[in-house]
Formats: structure tokens, sequence, C-alpha cells
């Protein structure tokens, strides 16, 4: 056997169209007993004339002709009978054609009783009868009055619909007790990650751009995804202690500990929250194995890094700290970002220039704005200077340093000093006489005894180079962050103290810094005096007086520090500092309490509804109206685990999901059709949040499907309910086309806490009587199939009754349609394909006509239980195989080439789906289209003046495009139709 052979369905039908169910036969008005018109009998009366003989008064026994000249030609009856209104007509014949005119009545009588036979057999013996009308059903928004929290509208309440074309009174009744409360639609957003993977926002998807651009035209909305939504910023953001950073150069390093590579070479930028609101973005250096670790600079002339305000920095974090957040400029890191899973970081901050510091001393505060004395006029040994820094709060410092800008230095402290050294000598001579009384004191607050200065090398008073002098001026450092003191000297170079801290997790100190030695005011009068007692007969010599003591003058003083902060995001929370980890998204924030992605991810398609006024363990009753069928049916199939996933917004930002008894009610299909869904909200429902807007309570819905396999959304409300219509002697001319919205306002009995009610919509599955042509064509078809499902005819039959949306139905027995493959030859299983009616479709699905997942799904309930047991039956819509056209033409030299260009495609694409155009075209199965009768076509156009390499190409299902001269259906399930654009070049002339 060939490889190329394929098993097909060997019975080639178009399948049963809505108009071919009618059997004219069937009809009783079509079997008449009696037919004879006027006509007629005035033609058989000619007839009859002509046979009867004519005898006159004179001679009874010989004929004398016949009686046909009595009555007109049988050509000029027509003519006749139109001519003898007139009144012309001569009287016998006038009296024949009243007696004619009054045989209509037995004659008519005569030709209805086959349908007396026919409706007694139907009725009488058969006990069957036409169906009765069907109420339509309305849904309704009500809304109450400002004062009242509640009411309830008892079931079968009446409300008033205006009046019917008699001048009656029409009303509905509700279905069903139902409570309306203050709950209102506040807010809608959405948010969904398109086929690029880049996460897309909507802040009012039912608007143009997602944004506040009003629709237009077709005025349905998609609000579960749109390409034309902006692109949402990719942020995350931390806080903490560790980012207040007020001063100086700041530098922040973060290492992360990622579980994967984070392959993302675009821009990172961060920004820092200050007064004035978020600074301008900053570059963020990306190095490290796994593009880990992040650098970020901040200048001294870059604002104070101030604690998070919501009112300034419109973010919506869950914190009162100064806060940083990252932007990732490119939209594809979305991508990655949610898929790398961060279980660490640490955080270093290295600061550099801070000045806004408390500096006390003995004297107490010091000025940080002029120069000032850091140990007073007369500096003492054992002075002490503080140092505090308010940005040391709630940090772990590692390292800190102080930059001391002095004033007035000496060139060189030991020629400065040279008059003092006997002095010196002698009180350190003192000191040391005095050591058992100084010992503890000095082995308590210093590092070195006192005795090992004393044995230090006696100054050389004849180098007047060498400045040792300079290097006994020491500070001693101490501060919570180390144990003990560590000495360092005042006069080097910037900064003159540097230490690293030793303690962990200390959070804030101050820094004292000591003077180990005096500066020798005390020694200074002494000196002086004796100098000028010696000399006072012989002069003084001014090089002998001694030099006024240096008193330390501090023009500025600057702190540097570094600060460390480890947070480690466990599965059971966050363990380290206090550095918050913060989610962002278009609407608000989610503090992260565990290990987690950089990025959140949000799964599926997301549909968010605000609910204003509502309160936990309130019933919301919600009306999605949708353009039914405006879905891609190839999409809208919902496999179990597939149905819309409802869930509200809990404490913490948490969302829980609703269980089946939280859903009380939902007619929507998963939003495939019009409904209601009525929710009871938990108890842990609660309206403050970060993750969406505050003051409502946050449902939502969740699509894990693409956004295109459910309707678009033309409206969503809050408070409805359905009402039913009740006939009291009403006319039912509304049945037809559904009771026009706005007709029902107010409860028939009014009450005082409802202030009114809003019909939006039509109404909808009315039904008129059914007439008797639809009784004798249905009672015929029942007799036929008996209510099952077996044959070919029964499935088609059964769906165009059952569905008069549907236009043509075609079954395939021992077809299987799976994973948009079709297998032939495949018993057990019934394929039954479905075509709507034409008019029913909007534009843009009129080219290739497909039946709603909705009306797909009802049909399957509707035969299931009619079929057998073991078939295996699915509903689906016609596979629409394109035929493409490729040919060069010349159009006359009189004709538009770019307007008729478009008039040429346009004409091929209705000579292959007429249907688009006309909606009585009928959609074939089974057709072939040859190149030769499409060549006919174009060179019969009055515009086209000649065509060549003309080629035809085919796409059949599931594999490529193919060149072909004659193009036919590759399946059962298939129908030709034309791509939507086909290849039209100008032909030139040699």
């Amino acid at each position: 056997m060939s490889a190329e052979c394929k098993n097909t369905n060997p019975l080639s039908r178009e399948g049963t169209t809505q108009v071919r169910r009618l059997i004219e036969a069937l009809l009783p008005e079509n079997v008449k007993l009696h037919e004879l018109t006027v006509e007629d009998w005035l033609s058989f009366a000619k007839d009859y004339a002509s046979l009867i003989n004519y005898y006159k008064s004179s001679d009874p026994e010989l004929p004398d002709g016949d009686w046909d000249n009595f009555f007109p030609e049988k050509d000029e009856i027509s003519n006749f009978l139109n001519l003898s209104i007139d009144g012309n007509t001569e009287p016998h014949l006038a009296l024949f054609i009243a007696f004619l005119k009054l045989l209509y009545y037995p004659q008519k009588s005569l030709n209805e009783i086959p349908k007396r036979h026919l409706d007694f057999y139907y009725g009488e013996v058969l006990k069957l009868s036409p169906r009765e009308f069907s109420p339509d059903t309305v849904h309704l928004i009500f809304e109450l009055a400002k004062n009242a929290e509640t009411e309830l509208v008892a079931d079968q309440s009446a409300l008033e619909a205006g009046k019917d074309e008699e001048g009656n009174k029409r009303q509905y009744r509700t279905a069903g007790d139902f409570v309306v409360n203050q709950a209102k639609i506040g807010s809608l957003h959405s948010l969904f990650t398109d086929e690029d993977g880049q996460l897309r926002y909507a802040l009012q998807p039912n608007t143009k751009d997602g944004l506040e651009e009003p629709l237009e035209g077709d005025l349905s909305w998609s609000a579960f995804g749109d390409a034309l939504w902006p692109l949402a910023e990719l942020e995350f953001a931390l806080s903490g202690k560790i980012f207040d950073l007020r001063q100086g150069e700041r530098v922040l390093n973060f290492n992360w500990e990622f579980d994967k590579d984070f392959n993302y070479d675009g821009p990172i930028y961060a920004s820092l929250t200050t007064e004035e609101g978020w600074t301008d973005p900053l570059v963020v250096d990306v190095s490290g194995p796994r593009h880990n670790e992040w650098k970020v600079l901040i200048s001294a002339e870059e604002a104070s890094i101030s604690p998070y305000v919501e009112e300034i920095h419109l973010k919506r974090l869950q914190t009162e700290l100064p806060a940083i957040k990252f932007l990732m400029e490119d939209p594809s890191a979305y991508k990655q970002a949610r898929d790398v899973v961060v279980s660490k970081v640490t955080i270093t901050a290295t600061v550099s220039g801070v000045t806004d510091l408390i500096i006390k001393n003995e004297l107490g505060l010091q000025p940080t704005d002029k120069p000032f004395m850091p140990y007073g006029p007369r500096p003492k040994k054992n002075a002490s200077l503080n140092v505090e820094c308010g940005e040391f709060d709630g940090k772990e410092i590692a390292s800190f340093d102080l930059a001391f800008n002095w004033l007035n230095l000496p060139p060189n402290f030991s020629n400065h000093y040279s008059h003092y050294d006997d002095a010196i000598l002698a009180q350190q001579q003192e000191e040391l006489n005095n050591l058992g009384y100084l010992m503890p004191y000095f082995m308590l607050e210093g590092d070195t005894p006192f005795f090992n200065e004393f044995q230090k090398t006696p100054i050389d008073l004849t180098n007047t180079q060498a400045d040792t002098r300079r290097e006994t001026f020491k500070f001693l450092v101490s501060s919570p962050y180390f144990e003990g003191e560590t000495e360092f000297e005042m006069f080097t170079g910037l900064p003159q103290v540097q230490k690293n801290a030793a303690k962990t997790h200390l959070k804030g100190g101050n820094i004292r810094l000591r003077l180990k030695e005096s500066f020798y005011h005390d020694l200074y009068s002494d000196i002086y005096v004796s100098v000028i007692t010696k000399n006072m007969w012989s002069g003084v010599d001014p090089d002998q007086l001694p030099n006024e003591p240096y008193t330390p003058l501090v023009d500025s003083l600057s702190l540097g520090y570094s600060a460390i902060a480890t947070v480690s995001l466990n599965e059971d929370g966050l363990a380290g500092d206090m550095v918050e980890f913060h989610h962002l998204n278009p609407f608000g924030s989610s503090q992260v309490s565990s290990k987690t992605t950089i990025l959140a991810d949000h799964p599926g398609h997301n549909l968010y509804i605000g609910l204003s006024d509502a309160h936990p363990r309130d019933v919301i009753s919600l009306l999605f109206q949708v353009s039914e069928g405006s879905e891609n049916p190839e999409l809208s199939t919902f496999a179990p685990g597939q149905e819309i996933r409802w869930s509200v917004l809990a404490e913490n930002d948490h969302w829980q999901q609703l269980g089946e008894t939280d859903i009380i009610l939902n007619t929507t299909n998963n939003f495939l059709r019009s409904g209601i869904a009525r929710l009871s909200l938990p108890g842990e429902s609660t309206d403050s949040h970060y993750l969406l807007g505050d003051g409502m309570i946050w449902l939502r819905a969740q699509l894990f499907k693409k956004p295109e396999a459910i309707a678009r959304f033309i409206g969503v409300h809050s408070q409805a309910t359905t009402a039913i219509f009740e006939n009291n002697n009403n006319s039912l001319e509304h049945l037809n086309s559904g009771l026009s919205p706005g007709e029902i306002k107010q409860l028939a009995n009014r009450k005082s806490k409802i202030k009114g009610v809003q019909q939006p919509y039509a109404s909808f599955d009315g039904k008129p009587q059914e007439s008797d042509q639809d009784f004798y064509r249905r009672t015929s078809e029942r007799l036929r199939h008996k209510d099952r499902a077996v044959t070919i005819w029964d499935f088609e039959h059964l769906t165009l009754e059952a569905f008069p949306q549907i236009h043509k139905v075609k079954c395939l027995n021992h077809t299987r349609f799976h994973n948009n493959k079709v297998q032939e030859r495949a018993p057990g299983h019934v394929t039954l394909v479905v075509v709507p009616k034409i008019s029913d479709l909007s534009a843009a699905f009129g080219l290739y006509p497909t039946v709603s997942q909705n009306t797909k799904d009802e049909i399957q309930a509707h035969l299931a239980p009619k079929q057998g047991l073991h078939v295996d039956m699915k509903v689906v819509n016609p596979i629409y195989e394109l035929v493409e056209f490729d040919f060069k033409v010349r159009f006359y030299k009189e004709y538009d080439y770019n307007f008729f260009r478009a008039q040429l495609e346009e004409e091929l694409i209705a000579l292959l789906a007429p249907w688009a155009y006309d909606s009585s075209a009928e959609i074939k199965f089974n057709n072939s289209i040859y190149s030769y009768d499409v060549i006919n076509f174009i060179e019969n156009l009055e515009y086209v003046d000649f065509l060549e390499d003309f080629k035809m190409y085919h796409k059949p299902t599931g594999e490529s495009w193919e060149m072909k001269s004659r193009i036919s259906p590759s399946n059962a399930m298939a129908v030709l139709a034309p791509k939507q654009t086909h290849t039209i070049v100008e032909a030139q002339i040699c």
C-alpha cells in the first residue's frame, strides 16, 4: 500500500442546514383535497359546456350547437376575471363567478381536513402538543439608599417593565431571595505576561490603552490581557536602617545568593527615598560570577536618604524605613528574574564625609558648621571629646574613621615646644614619683603603662628639624564597638582615626577620643615667668620666650564608616538584620517574608476586582456581561484544572483561594457567556492592603490560558440578580428580540431602602409559542429519532432543533478530532461539525465562521444523555484550510492600480468565501477549486487586461503550503477559505 494512502470517511456529504430540515410534503397545507381555483372552475366549465348540447325551443329533438359560447376562451379567463370587477360582466357569468367565490368556503373547510386529521393524530393519539412560550430572563442591578446597609428582595418580587404593544402592564419576578448590600465595583485592574515573556498591566482594562483612552467602535474589551496595554516597570525594593545615608559619598554593595545565573545583561537602575521623592536613577554596576554583585554609588551632592513616606514616594511600601528600589529597564528581564530565587543578600554601606555629627566636650555641645576647640581653650590630659553619629542608629558598624582638619598647626611641634622640654621632663619626673598613685588610673584607662613613656630617649634640643614632639600628641579612642582603648596620633594624614569594629549586632554607639597628653598650657605661665625673672636685669631676648602652647582648633570634622546587613530568606521567613524585601507591581507592593524570586511571579492572567463598601461575610453578586462568540474557538476548551480560579486578598496581602462553599452561583461558564457569579467573602477578607488599593476588598479571577480563550467583556456590575417574565395575558412580541434595556426601573411594590433598579442589557432565552410548522417539523423528527442519537441523521436534527442559532451540522461517524489531527476511521468516535448563522457573527469572525465554546459545551451536554454509552462524541468547528493566490496582473491603463489591486483581492476573497458578504451563501465542505476557473474569473473582470504566472497554494490541516492546480479539502471537516492577503504583483509589458 502507498505510504501516502489516507483512510478517509467513505461518506461524502454536506450535512444538514436549518432550511433543509423542513420537508414540504409533511406540511398539511401542502396536501389539499380540493385545489381548484375560480380560473380552474371556469376552464372546467368551458370544457364541460362544449359537451352539453343546446336545443332550440322550436325543435327540442335536434341539437343546435353547445354551451361553449356562454364562457370566455381559456386564454382569456385571467383577463376576464380582472375585468369582471368593473361590473361589466354578463349576468349569467356574474352569477356563476359569485357562486364560485362562495364555493371557496366549503372548499377551505374541505382542505383543512388533512390538518385536522394530523392535529387529531398528534394531539389525541400521540398526546403531543405545541410547546408553550418560554419566558425570557433579564439581569437586574439593584442600588440601596444611602442610609441602608442591607435589604432583602424576596423571591418572586414583582418588577414593572412598562407596557406591551396592547397597552397591558408587563411584569417580571425575581428568581430566588436576594440580599442587596452596599458593595460596589470600586476599581478594576489587570496583569498578565504576554507571549514574549513581558509583564503588562491595565489600571483600567475597560479602556483602549489600559489607562484612560476611551473605547471606540467595538465597546468590548479584553479583561485578562491586551497587547496594547503598557509594560509594567520591573521593580523590587529593600528597606532598612542600613539605607539611612544622610551625607557624604555613599557606596552600597549588594551580594546576592542566587540559585542560578541571572542571565540579564540589560541596565539596572537604583533610586532611594529622599524628602523630595525618589532620587534620579543611579546606574547599578553588576558583576560577579552569577551577575550577583551589585554596586550603587551615591555622590556627595545627592540629597539625604530619608525614611519612606507614602504621600511622597507613592509605591505603597509597607515600611517607614529608608528604602532603595531597583528597576530593570529591559522588559525581557522579567522572564529571567521571576525564575531566579534569592536565598540571601549581604549589604555593605561605605560612607565618607559625614559632617552632620553631634560633638560634645567638657564645655558642652560644639558647633559643626564653624571652627571649634575640641578640648576647650586649655586642653588637659585625659580631656574627652564625644562624637555621635545619628546614622549609626540601627546599623551594624563594621568600621569607622575620623578626619580632623586642624587650623593653625605649628609647622614643627618640636621647635614650637623647644622651651618646654625641661619643664616637660620635670613634670614627667614628678608624675613618676607619684606613680604609685597614678598607676591604677593609667592601667585602667590606657593601653600602655605610663612608665614606658618615661623611658623613651630624651629629646635632642639641638635638633630643630626632627618633629618628634608631634608624635606625642595622641587620641585614646574608645567605643562600644570594640573593647578597651586604641591609640591614634592626632596630627597625621587624613583620616587620623581608623578602626574596625569587633562587636557584631550592635546597633548604635558613640565614639570617645581622650587626650593622652595635654598641650602644656599649665606649664606656659611658669616657663614664661621663669625666663623673665632670670633675664630681667640683662634684658630678655625674644627668642628666649616660650611660644604659647598650641590649642587644638578644628576647622571641620568628618566621619567615614562602613556598615553591614545580612538577610537570609528561608522557607520559614527572614532571618538576620532588619532589612525588608518588597516586590513591586503597578498597583502596589508586597513584603516578602520567605525565600523568593528577584521579581514577583504573577502566574496566569489576572483580573482584579476592587469592592468598595464591602465587608467580610458579605455575599457579592457580580454580573459579567460578555460578547459571546468573541473568544478564539481553538483556545476556549477548558480541561479540568484550567477553569477560572477565584481568590480573595486576605490579611498580610495573602491570596486565599475561594472554595466550592464560597462560590454560591456561577453561570458564566468560564466567561464564555454572560452570567452572574455569586461569591461569599470569607471572614479573612480585609480592606487593608499594600498589594492593591487600600480601602477595598479585592477579588482575583485567574485565567491559565491565553486571554483570547474567553469572550471579551462588555461590563462588570455588582448587586446583580435575575428576573423572569410573568405572562398576565400579555402580547409576547418582545420574546423575539428580547426586552429592550432600561425598561425595568423599579419594584412594583416600592421599598424605601431600595433606591432604584437598573436593566443595563436586553433580556435573553425567551421563545415565543411554537408555530404549527415548527410543531409538525419537530414532531416528525421526534417520531424518527425518538429522542435518541443513534444515526447521523439523529445527531444533526437533534442539534438543529435545540440550537436554532446553528446554521449547519455535519456529523462524521467513526471520526476522531484530537490535537488538530483528523482520524476518519476511528470506531466509537463521533465528531459533530457545527457552523453558526452568519448573521449572528461579528465582522471579525465573518471570514472563518465559528461557534462559541459555550454553545459547543451546551450542545455536548444536550446530546450526552441521548447518545450511546460507548460513544465518544465531540463538538467542533470546521477546519478552515487556507488558499493563497500568487500571480502577476495588468490592468487597463484607465484603472488606478493601487485601488483596483485591493478591489481584485477583495473579489478573490468573496469568490472563495461568499458567506462573508452574503449571509444566505452556503458554506460547503466538499467543494474544489480549479486554477482555470479562477483564471477565467479574473480575466473576465472589466478592469483586468491580462495575467501571468498564476499559481495556487493550499495549506492542508497540519501541513505546510503546497502548490496545486486543483485544491480540495484534505478531510471531511475542512472548508476551503481564502487567506486574508494574496501575492498580487503588477505585470510588466515587454
